[in-house]
């Protein structure tokens, strides 16, 4: 979804999401993640796959992330 802020893309996903089941995370909480297999807390494999297990996954924010072929690459993957 694409709109400006205060457009209501959150609140209609959350919504969505209840009826559906899934997650919603923002695309640094999701960096984070991935980051933290880095140190040890799981593999980014097993973490790709959790987030494509999902029956919807809601990546929020995802326009404040800098641009980097590491986000194109998670991201490319998650789709």
């Amino acid at each position: 979804m694409l709109g400006g802020n205060g457009a209501g893309k959150t609140h209609l996903a959350v919504s969505i999401l209840k009826q559906t089941g899934g997650a919603i995370y923002t695309a640094y909480e999701i960096g984070l993640m991935i980051r933290e297999t880095y140190a040890g807390k799981g593999s980014e494999s097993e973490l790709m796959n959790r987030l494509c297990a999902l029956p919807l996954l809601v990546i929020d924010e995802l326009e404040k992330l800098k641009e980097s072929e590491a986000k194109q690459n998670w991201l490319s993957y998650v789709i």
